[in-house]
């Protein structure tokens, strides 16, 4: 319930707020639809180890692919996306800056239409199977991920 109350509050009353971290926090009863559209009111969002469900999943990347939304980055590192549909994958991370999805179970199909999708987006994909994902693709996400740590390193 409590969970439910957050996300609804994010979507109503609380727009100053802009980045949320919840960690190791159990989200899978949250509301899918609410949960979804206070995601997309925030500029960042971590939910790392949440045990976010298929419908809270589905949810987040089918708002995020259909209508637009504030949220730049977003933290899914350990939370299976394996049920979500690519095309939700796809459309969700095309608006946004970053996208962590470490150790996701993210299939082939998933990561392939990520990588089509993600030309200006710095993604962290560790802990996913790679196999059976075009080489093409494969090379362009590994000098991408080469040259953002190089100006990463160059500018600090």
């Amino acid at each position: 319930m409590l969970p439910n109350l957050l996300f609804l509050r994010l979507q109503t009353t609380t727009p100053n707020l802009q980045h949320l971290l919840v960690r190791g926090v159990n989200l899978a009863t949250t509301n899918p639809k609410v949960m979804a559209d206070g995601v997309s009111g925030l500029v960042s969002i971590s939910l790392q180890e949440t045990g976010l469900g298929t419908s809270q999943t589905r949810a987040i990347f089918k708002r995020l692919g259909s209508d637009p939304s504030r949220l730049r980055s977003i933290n899914l590192s350990q939370v299976d996306l394996s049920p979500v549909y690519e095309d939700y994958l796809g459309r969700g991370i095309v608006g946004l800056r970053k996208a962590t999805l470490r150790c996701c179970h993210l299939t082939a199909p998933q990561l392939t239409r990520i990588l089509q999708q993600s030309a200006n987006i710095s993604l962290d994909l560790q802990g996913n199977n790679f196999q059976g994902v075009p080489l093409n693709l494969l090379v362009r996400f590994q000098m991408q991920s080469c040259f953002t740590k190089y100006l990463e390193n160059s500018e600090s």
